[in-house]
Protein backbone atom coordinates (compact mmCIF):
# COMPACT_ATOMS: atom_id res chain seq x y z
CA UNK A 1 0.00 0.00 0.00
CA UNK A 2 2.74 2.47 0.63
CA UNK A 3 4.73 1.45 -2.22
CA UNK A 4 1.47 2.23 -4.02
CA UNK A 5 1.11 5.76 -2.52
CA UNK A 6 4.77 6.66 -2.99
CA UNK A 7 4.19 5.77 -7.07
CA UNK A 8 0.96 7.69 -7.00
CA UNK A 9 3.22 10.75 -5.65
CA UNK A 10 5.74 10.55 -7.96
CA UNK A 11 3.40 10.38 -10.98
CA UNK A 12 1.80 13.17 -10.15
CA UNK A 13 4.64 15.53 -9.59
CA UNK A 14 5.92 14.57 -12.94
CA UNK A 15 1.96 15.61 -14.20
CA UNK A 16 3.14 19.18 -11.76
CA UNK A 17 6.55 19.49 -13.66
CA UNK A 18 5.16 19.03 -17.30
CA UNK A 19 2.72 21.56 -16.33
CA UNK A 20 4.90 24.45 -14.31
CA UNK A 21 7.38 24.55 -18.02
CA UNK A 22 4.39 24.71 -20.33
CA UNK A 23 3.79 28.35 -20.71
CA UNK A 24 0.05 27.74 -20.98
CA UNK A 25 -2.36 27.31 -17.91
CA UNK A 26 -4.79 24.31 -18.51
CA UNK A 27 -7.98 24.63 -17.09
CA UNK A 28 -7.27 22.35 -14.53
CA UNK A 29 -4.74 23.65 -12.51
CA UNK A 30 -4.42 26.65 -10.48
CA UNK A 31 -1.27 29.22 -10.46
CA UNK A 32 0.86 30.21 -7.35
CA UNK A 33 2.79 32.59 -6.77
CA UNK A 34 6.16 32.63 -4.81
CA UNK A 35 7.81 35.54 -3.95
CA UNK A 36 11.89 34.10 -3.48
CA UNK A 37 14.18 35.30 -0.35
CA UNK A 38 16.19 37.80 -2.74
CA UNK A 39 12.87 39.49 -3.52
CA UNK A 40 12.44 37.50 -6.80
CA UNK A 41 8.94 36.53 -8.32
CA UNK A 42 8.51 32.84 -9.49
CA UNK A 43 4.47 30.96 -10.47
CA UNK A 44 4.32 27.93 -10.46
CA UNK A 45 0.82 25.23 -11.98
CA UNK A 46 0.15 23.25 -9.62
CA UNK A 47 -2.80 20.32 -10.94
CA UNK A 48 -6.40 20.64 -8.97
CA UNK A 49 -6.15 16.88 -8.06
CA UNK A 50 -2.86 17.09 -6.21
CA UNK A 51 -4.72 16.35 -3.43
CA UNK A 52 -1.53 14.50 -1.85
CA UNK A 53 1.08 16.98 -2.85
CA UNK A 54 2.46 18.54 0.24
CA UNK A 55 3.83 22.06 0.18
CA UNK A 56 7.34 20.93 0.51
CA UNK A 57 6.97 18.90 -2.81
CA UNK A 58 5.33 21.72 -4.80
CA UNK A 59 8.51 24.32 -3.79
CA UNK A 60 11.03 21.72 -5.20
CA UNK A 61 11.69 23.19 -8.83
CA UNK A 62 12.60 26.42 -7.07
CA UNK A 63 15.88 24.45 -5.92
CA UNK A 64 15.40 26.47 -2.52
CA UNK A 65 16.60 25.50 0.99
CA UNK A 66 13.65 25.47 3.16
CA UNK A 67 15.55 24.37 6.14
CA UNK A 68 16.42 28.08 6.54
CA UNK A 69 13.23 29.43 5.27
CA UNK A 70 10.15 30.99 6.59
CA UNK A 71 7.17 30.27 4.30
CA UNK A 72 4.01 32.44 4.92
CA UNK A 73 0.60 33.25 3.14
CA UNK A 74 0.40 37.18 3.58
CA UNK A 75 1.41 37.05 7.66
CA UNK A 76 -0.09 33.12 8.34
CA UNK A 77 2.89 31.05 8.55
CA UNK A 78 2.66 27.66 6.48
CA UNK A 79 3.42 24.14 7.11
CA UNK A 80 5.31 22.32 4.52
CA UNK A 81 4.46 19.30 5.50
CA UNK A 82 0.64 19.87 5.25
CA UNK A 83 -0.93 18.76 1.85
CA UNK A 84 -2.35 21.50 -0.13
CA UNK A 85 -6.29 21.22 0.05
CA UNK A 86 -5.29 21.64 4.01
CA UNK A 87 -3.54 24.87 3.36
CA UNK A 88 -6.73 26.76 1.73
CA UNK A 89 -4.66 27.77 -1.31
CA UNK A 90 -6.23 29.24 -4.03
CA UNK A 91 -5.81 30.20 -7.30
CA UNK A 92 -3.50 33.58 -7.27
CA UNK A 93 -2.00 32.92 -4.01
CA UNK A 94 0.86 34.54 -2.85
CA UNK A 95 3.37 32.30 -1.00
CA UNK A 96 6.34 34.53 0.53
CA UNK A 97 9.58 32.65 1.52
CA UNK A 98 11.66 34.31 3.42
CA UNK A 99 14.71 33.99 5.18
CA UNK A 100 14.23 32.70 8.95
CA UNK A 101 17.15 34.97 10.59
CA UNK A 102 16.03 37.92 9.19
CA UNK A 103 11.99 37.69 9.90
CA UNK A 104 12.76 37.09 13.69
CA UNK A 105 15.04 40.53 13.60
CA UNK A 106 12.02 42.54 11.62
CA UNK A 107 9.77 41.47 14.19
CA UNK A 108 12.31 42.16 17.25
CA UNK A 109 12.47 45.50 15.17
CA UNK A 110 8.63 46.22 14.49
CA UNK A 111 7.85 45.44 18.24
CA UNK A 112 10.84 47.62 19.44
CA UNK A 113 9.26 50.62 16.94
CA UNK A 114 5.76 50.25 17.90
CA UNK A 115 6.99 50.71 21.57
CA UNK A 116 9.27 53.41 21.42
CA UNK A 117 6.90 55.25 18.89
CA UNK A 118 4.07 54.85 21.52
CA UNK A 119 6.57 56.25 23.76
CA UNK A 120 7.62 59.21 22.61
CA UNK A 121 4.28 59.73 20.66
CA UNK A 122 3.06 63.13 22.87
CA UNK A 123 -0.41 62.62 25.15
CA UNK A 124 -1.70 65.75 23.40
CA UNK A 125 -1.35 67.61 20.39
CA UNK A 126 -2.25 71.39 20.53
CA UNK A 127 -1.82 71.87 17.07
CA UNK A 128 -2.14 68.90 15.23
CA UNK A 129 -1.70 69.80 11.79
CA UNK A 130 1.87 70.84 12.74
CA UNK A 131 2.35 67.36 14.41
CA UNK A 132 5.58 65.32 13.72
CA UNK A 133 7.39 62.15 14.21
CA UNK A 134 11.01 62.44 13.15
CA UNK A 135 12.28 59.55 15.40
CA UNK A 136 9.36 56.79 13.72
CA UNK A 137 9.90 57.92 10.46
CA UNK A 138 14.03 57.78 10.91
CA UNK A 139 13.08 54.32 11.74
CA UNK A 140 11.47 53.92 8.42
CA UNK A 141 14.24 55.83 6.66
CA UNK A 142 16.88 53.16 8.52
CA UNK A 143 14.62 49.78 7.49
CA UNK A 144 13.82 50.53 3.67
CA UNK A 145 15.93 48.95 0.85
CA UNK A 146 16.36 51.98 -1.53
CA UNK A 147 19.92 53.82 -0.79
CA UNK A 148 19.31 55.78 2.39
CA UNK A 149 21.01 58.96 0.28
CA UNK A 150 18.46 58.90 -2.57
CA UNK A 151 16.41 62.09 -3.26
CA UNK A 152 12.95 60.24 -1.90
CA UNK A 153 14.26 59.05 1.25
CA UNK A 154 15.29 62.07 2.40
CA UNK A 155 12.81 63.99 1.02
CA UNK A 156 10.53 61.74 3.31
CA UNK A 157 12.56 62.20 6.19
CA UNK A 158 13.09 66.09 5.88
CA UNK A 159 8.98 66.75 6.02
CA UNK A 160 8.89 65.37 9.73
CA UNK A 161 11.02 68.56 10.52
CA UNK A 162 9.62 71.37 12.05
CA UNK A 163 10.06 74.54 10.47
CA UNK A 164 11.36 77.24 12.53
CA UNK A 165 9.92 80.38 10.87
CA UNK A 166 8.70 84.11 12.43
CA UNK A 167 4.60 84.05 13.27
CA UNK A 168 4.02 87.52 12.17
CA UNK A 169 0.21 87.50 14.24
CA UNK A 170 -1.50 85.17 17.08
CA UNK A 171 -4.76 85.23 18.27
CA UNK A 172 -4.45 88.19 20.66
CA UNK A 173 -3.73 91.58 18.88
CA UNK A 174 -3.34 93.38 22.40
CA UNK A 175 -3.52 93.03 26.12
CA UNK A 176 -5.08 95.35 28.68
CA UNK A 177 -3.00 95.18 31.69
CA UNK A 178 -5.16 95.97 35.05
CA UNK A 179 -2.67 98.72 36.39
CA UNK A 180 -3.47 98.10 40.23
CA UNK A 181 -3.08 94.45 39.79
CA UNK A 182 0.45 94.95 38.32
CA UNK A 183 1.29 97.35 40.61
CA UNK A 184 0.38 95.35 43.50
CA UNK A 185 2.17 92.10 41.96
CA UNK A 186 5.10 93.97 41.66
CA UNK A 187 4.91 95.32 45.44
CA UNK A 188 5.25 91.93 45.84
CA UNK A 189 8.74 91.18 45.25
CA UNK A 190 7.65 87.79 44.55
CA UNK A 191 9.95 84.74 42.50
CA UNK A 192 6.76 82.39 42.16
CA UNK A 193 4.76 83.32 38.42
CA UNK A 194 1.17 83.93 38.67
CA UNK A 195 -2.00 83.58 36.89
CA UNK A 196 -3.70 86.44 34.52
CA UNK A 197 -7.97 86.22 35.06
CA UNK A 198 -9.58 88.13 32.66
CA UNK A 199 -11.49 88.05 29.23
CA UNK A 200 -10.95 87.67 25.44
CA UNK A 201 -13.87 90.03 23.70
CA UNK A 202 -13.60 91.11 20.00
CA UNK A 203 -13.26 95.23 19.42
CA UNK A 204 -12.08 97.33 17.26
CA UNK A 205 -9.13 98.07 15.40
CA UNK A 206 -8.70 101.33 16.00
CA UNK A 207 -10.01 102.52 19.95
CA UNK A 208 -10.09 106.06 19.12
CA UNK A 209 -12.59 105.84 16.26
CA UNK A 210 -16.21 106.20 17.08
CA UNK A 211 -18.99 104.00 16.75
CA UNK A 212 -21.33 105.11 13.76
CA UNK A 213 -24.85 105.35 14.10
CA UNK A 214 -27.65 104.26 11.10
CA UNK A 215 -27.13 107.19 9.53
CA UNK A 216 -23.08 108.25 9.37
CA UNK A 217 -22.52 104.78 9.20
CA UNK A 218 -21.32 103.59 6.21
CA UNK A 219 -21.09 100.25 3.81
CA UNK A 220 -17.33 99.56 4.83
CA UNK A 221 -16.65 97.00 7.59
CA UNK A 222 -14.81 97.61 10.53
CA UNK A 223 -11.72 95.91 11.37
CA UNK A 224 -11.83 94.21 14.25
CA UNK A 225 -9.42 92.40 16.60
CA UNK A 226 -8.83 89.98 19.38
CA UNK A 227 -8.45 92.01 22.76
CA UNK A 228 -7.20 89.89 26.57
CA UNK A 229 -8.62 92.55 29.42
CA UNK A 230 -6.90 91.35 32.50
CA UNK A 231 -9.41 91.51 35.53
CA UNK A 232 -7.28 89.65 38.20
CA UNK A 233 -3.98 87.98 39.14
CA UNK A 234 -4.00 84.89 40.95
CA UNK A 235 -0.95 84.20 42.34
CA UNK A 236 -0.81 80.64 43.31
CA UNK A 237 -0.62 77.18 40.86
CA UNK A 238 -3.57 75.32 42.07
CA UNK A 239 -6.09 76.71 39.39
CA UNK A 240 -6.63 73.53 38.32
CA UNK A 241 -7.07 71.43 40.98
CA UNK A 242 -10.12 69.89 41.04
CA UNK A 243 -11.19 70.89 44.80
CA UNK A 244 -9.75 74.59 44.48
CA UNK A 245 -11.92 77.66 45.15
CA UNK A 246 -10.17 80.05 43.03
CA UNK A 247 -11.67 78.28 39.67
CA UNK A 248 -15.42 78.52 41.06
CA UNK A 249 -14.75 82.02 42.01
CA UNK A 250 -13.46 82.91 38.32
CA UNK A 251 -16.46 81.23 36.32
CA UNK A 252 -19.22 82.86 38.54
CA UNK A 253 -17.63 86.06 38.06
CA UNK A 254 -17.04 85.44 34.12
CA UNK A 255 -13.51 85.16 34.03
CA UNK A 256 -11.05 82.78 32.34
CA UNK A 257 -7.13 82.36 32.71
CA UNK A 258 -6.21 84.09 29.77
CA UNK A 259 -2.05 84.08 30.48
CA UNK A 260 0.33 84.47 33.18
CA UNK A 261 2.86 86.97 34.71
CA UNK A 262 6.47 86.31 35.99
CA UNK A 263 9.59 88.41 37.10
CA UNK A 264 13.11 88.46 36.17
CA UNK A 265 16.25 89.85 37.72
CA UNK A 266 19.09 89.40 35.78
CA UNK A 267 20.08 91.87 33.82
CA UNK A 268 18.30 90.31 30.34
CA UNK A 269 18.52 93.38 27.97
CA UNK A 270 22.33 93.61 28.07
CA UNK A 271 23.39 93.30 24.19
CA UNK A 272 20.17 93.40 22.97
CA UNK A 273 18.45 90.57 25.16
CA UNK A 274 15.04 88.92 25.30
CA UNK A 275 13.01 88.94 28.45
CA UNK A 276 11.83 85.47 27.47
CA UNK A 277 14.27 82.93 27.66
CA UNK A 278 14.05 79.33 26.87
CA UNK A 279 13.11 77.64 30.42
CA UNK A 280 10.04 80.44 29.89
CA UNK A 281 8.74 79.28 26.84
CA UNK A 282 8.87 76.03 28.08
CA UNK A 283 6.59 76.99 30.60
CA UNK A 284 4.69 78.91 29.21
CA UNK A 285 3.70 76.22 26.15
CA UNK A 286 2.82 73.94 29.20
CA UNK A 287 0.57 76.45 30.72
CA UNK A 288 -1.41 77.19 27.33
CA UNK A 289 -1.76 73.51 26.77
CA UNK A 290 -3.22 72.89 30.21
CA UNK A 291 -5.72 75.53 29.46
CA UNK A 292 -6.66 74.13 25.95
CA UNK A 293 -7.17 70.81 27.35
CA UNK A 294 -9.14 72.48 30.38
CA UNK A 295 -11.03 74.48 28.71
CA UNK A 296 -14.57 73.65 27.02
CA UNK A 297 -15.49 73.27 23.46
CA UNK A 298 -17.48 76.36 23.04
CA UNK A 299 -14.37 78.17 23.72
CA UNK A 300 -14.49 80.56 20.71
CA UNK A 301 -10.47 81.48 21.83
CA UNK A 302 -8.72 78.56 23.31
CA UNK A 303 -5.47 79.44 22.13
CA UNK A 304 -5.52 82.95 23.58
CA UNK A 305 -2.09 82.39 26.02
CA UNK A 306 -0.09 85.36 26.59
CA UNK A 307 3.33 85.86 28.56
CA UNK A 308 4.16 88.73 30.59
CA UNK A 309 7.61 89.48 31.48
CA UNK A 310 8.23 91.98 34.34
CA UNK A 311 11.31 93.13 35.32
CA UNK A 312 11.64 92.69 38.91
CA UNK A 313 13.63 96.18 39.56
CA UNK A 314 11.51 98.50 37.59
CA UNK A 315 8.67 97.28 36.59
CA UNK A 316 8.64 97.22 32.84
CA UNK A 317 6.61 94.84 31.36
CA UNK A 318 6.76 93.19 28.19
CA UNK A 319 3.99 90.61 26.51
CA UNK A 320 4.21 87.76 23.95
CA UNK A 321 2.71 85.10 22.47
CA UNK A 322 4.54 81.99 21.73
CA UNK A 323 3.75 80.44 18.09
CA UNK A 324 1.93 77.52 17.23
CA UNK A 325 4.81 75.76 16.48
CA UNK A 326 6.84 76.07 19.89
CA UNK A 327 4.17 75.08 21.50
CA UNK A 328 3.45 71.93 19.24
CA UNK A 329 7.51 71.27 19.80
CA UNK A 330 7.04 71.60 23.62
CA UNK A 331 4.29 68.89 23.53
CA UNK A 332 6.45 66.50 22.09
CA UNK A 333 9.71 67.31 24.56
CA UNK A 334 11.63 68.85 21.48
CA UNK A 335 13.65 71.05 23.78
CA UNK A 336 16.93 70.15 25.36
CA UNK A 337 16.99 71.67 28.64
CA UNK A 338 20.08 70.28 29.31
CA UNK A 339 22.17 71.82 26.58
CA UNK A 340 20.30 75.40 27.32
CA UNK A 341 21.74 76.01 30.84
CA UNK A 342 25.08 78.16 29.62
CA UNK A 343 22.96 80.48 27.12
CA UNK A 344 19.22 80.47 27.82
CA UNK A 345 18.19 82.07 24.95
CA UNK A 346 19.54 80.08 22.38
CA UNK A 347 17.40 76.57 22.01
CA UNK A 348 18.35 73.38 22.09
CA UNK A 349 16.38 70.33 20.08
CA UNK A 350 17.03 66.72 20.51
CA UNK A 351 16.81 66.42 16.45
CA UNK A 352 17.14 69.22 14.05
CA UNK A 353 14.75 71.52 12.74
CA UNK A 354 14.67 73.41 9.44
CA UNK A 355 15.62 77.04 9.74
CA UNK A 356 15.99 79.32 6.81
CA UNK A 357 15.80 76.10 4.58
CA UNK A 358 18.80 74.61 6.83
CA UNK A 359 18.77 71.91 9.27
CA UNK A 360 20.04 73.08 12.56
CA UNK A 361 19.85 71.65 16.63
CA UNK A 362 20.28 75.03 17.57
CA UNK A 363 18.32 78.29 16.99
CA UNK A 364 17.66 81.67 18.53
CA UNK A 365 13.99 81.20 20.89
CA UNK A 366 13.12 84.79 19.10
CA UNK A 367 11.47 82.61 16.43
CA UNK A 368 9.04 81.16 18.92
CA UNK A 369 8.03 84.31 20.22
CA UNK A 370 5.21 86.63 18.84
CA UNK A 371 5.00 90.55 19.89
CA UNK A 372 2.23 91.98 21.74
CA UNK A 373 0.86 94.86 22.14
CA UNK A 374 0.33 96.26 26.22
CA UNK A 375 -2.51 98.97 27.35
CA UNK A 376 -3.52 99.54 30.49
CA UNK A 377 -6.73 99.78 32.14
CA UNK A 378 -8.94 99.57 35.38
CA UNK A 379 -9.51 95.93 36.39
CA UNK A 380 -13.11 94.93 37.49
CA UNK A 381 -12.01 92.94 40.66
CA UNK A 382 -8.22 94.24 40.42
CA UNK A 383 -8.43 96.75 43.97
CA UNK A 384 -5.15 99.09 44.60
CA UNK A 385 -4.99 98.48 47.98
CA UNK A 386 -3.71 94.84 49.43
CA UNK A 387 -6.95 93.12 51.30
CA UNK A 388 -5.74 89.49 51.75
CA UNK A 389 -2.30 88.44 53.21
CA UNK A 390 -0.29 86.60 50.37
CA UNK A 391 0.80 83.82 52.51
CA UNK A 392 -2.00 82.77 54.61
CA UNK A 393 -4.64 84.23 52.07
CA UNK A 394 -7.52 85.58 54.48
CA UNK A 395 -8.27 88.85 54.92
CA UNK A 396 -6.24 91.63 56.81
CA UNK A 397 -7.26 93.32 59.53
CA UNK A 398 -7.45 96.41 57.37
CA UNK A 399 -9.45 95.12 55.43
CA UNK A 400 -11.59 93.28 57.22
CA UNK A 401 -12.15 96.85 59.45
CA UNK A 402 -13.49 98.49 56.57
CA UNK A 403 -16.01 95.56 55.66
CA UNK A 404 -17.34 95.64 59.13
CA UNK A 405 -18.05 99.71 59.51
CA UNK A 406 -19.71 98.91 55.57
CA UNK A 407 -21.53 95.94 57.17
CA UNK A 408 -22.69 98.13 60.54
CA UNK A 409 -23.16 101.23 58.99
CA UNK A 410 -25.23 99.82 55.77
CA UNK A 411 -23.39 101.39 53.84
CA UNK A 412 -23.81 99.34 50.37
CA UNK A 413 -22.15 101.28 47.52
CA UNK A 414 -19.24 101.03 50.40
CA UNK A 415 -19.64 97.38 50.72
CA UNK A 416 -19.88 96.65 47.22
CA UNK A 417 -16.82 98.87 46.21
CA UNK A 418 -14.65 96.87 48.69
CA UNK A 419 -16.47 93.18 47.37
CA UNK A 420 -15.26 94.35 43.73
CA UNK A 421 -12.32 92.41 44.21
CA UNK A 422 -11.45 88.82 43.37
CA UNK A 423 -9.24 88.46 46.55
CA UNK A 424 -11.48 89.30 48.96
CA UNK A 425 -14.51 87.88 47.51
CA UNK A 426 -11.97 83.97 47.12
CA UNK A 427 -10.91 85.16 50.93
CA UNK A 428 -14.72 84.96 52.49
CA UNK A 429 -15.65 81.65 50.27
CA UNK A 430 -12.39 80.13 52.15
CA UNK A 431 -13.25 81.62 55.84
CA UNK A 432 -16.74 79.82 55.53
CA UNK A 433 -18.91 81.87 52.64
CA UNK A 434 -21.35 79.23 52.08
CA UNK A 435 -21.22 78.60 48.10
CA UNK A 436 -24.58 79.84 47.31
CA UNK A 437 -23.61 82.74 49.40
CA UNK A 438 -20.77 83.23 47.60
CA UNK A 439 -22.31 83.04 43.84
CA UNK A 440 -25.21 85.55 45.19
CA UNK A 441 -22.38 88.05 45.82
CA UNK A 442 -20.97 87.05 42.55
CA UNK A 443 -24.01 88.17 40.54
CA UNK A 444 -24.17 91.61 42.55
CA UNK A 445 -21.02 92.21 42.04
CA UNK A 446 -20.85 92.13 38.20
CA UNK A 447 -24.03 94.11 37.88
CA UNK A 448 -21.82 96.88 39.50
CA UNK A 449 -19.14 96.31 37.78
CA UNK A 450 -20.72 96.85 34.80
CA UNK A 451 -22.16 100.16 35.78
CA UNK A 452 -25.60 98.91 37.12
CA UNK A 453 -25.34 100.79 40.06
CA UNK A 454 -28.62 101.59 41.07
CA UNK A 455 -30.88 99.58 42.51
CA UNK A 456 -28.10 96.94 43.30
CA UNK A 457 -28.20 95.70 46.66
CA UNK A 458 -27.07 92.80 48.54
CA UNK A 459 -30.29 91.17 50.40
CA UNK A 460 -30.33 91.38 54.27
CA UNK A 461 -29.92 87.46 55.21
CA UNK A 462 -26.84 87.34 53.03
CA UNK A 463 -26.00 90.71 54.84
CA UNK A 464 -26.34 89.30 58.14
CA UNK A 465 -24.36 86.45 57.14
CA UNK A 466 -21.82 88.50 55.87
CA UNK A 467 -21.54 90.34 59.20
CA UNK A 468 -20.83 86.45 60.80
CA UNK A 469 -17.51 86.10 58.38
CA UNK A 470 -16.00 89.43 58.60
CA UNK A 471 -16.58 88.99 62.83
CA UNK A 472 -14.38 86.13 62.69
CA UNK A 473 -10.99 87.55 64.23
Amino acid sequence: MMHTSYLLRILLLSIFFTAASSSSSSSGSILLRIRLPDGSMQRLQVPSESSLLTLEDVLKPLNQSLDDLTIQLGNQPLDRSQTLPNLNLSHGSLITLRSSVAATEDTKQHKTSSQSSKASKPKYNPFPELAKDYTAALKRHKRQRRPSNSYAALSDLRKELHVIEPQPTSTVQRLYMCASSAERFYQQQTQQPALLLGTIVRERQDPKRRPKTSLSSTTEAEEMCIAAKVHAIYPRSDFYDPQCKARQVATWLGLRPIGWIFTYADNRHANDGLPVHVPEIVQAAQGQMQYMQFTDKDDLYPTAWVTCAMDATSGATEVFQLSDVAVQMVAEDMFDMSSSQKNQRQAHTRHPVLVEGQEVNEFDSVFCLVNTALLSHTGWYGSSTNAVSTKTGRLLKKARKGLRQALTERDSPSLLSQLCSFSTILALYEEGLSENDCQAVCRVVQKWTRGQKKGTTIDDALWGRLEKIVELP
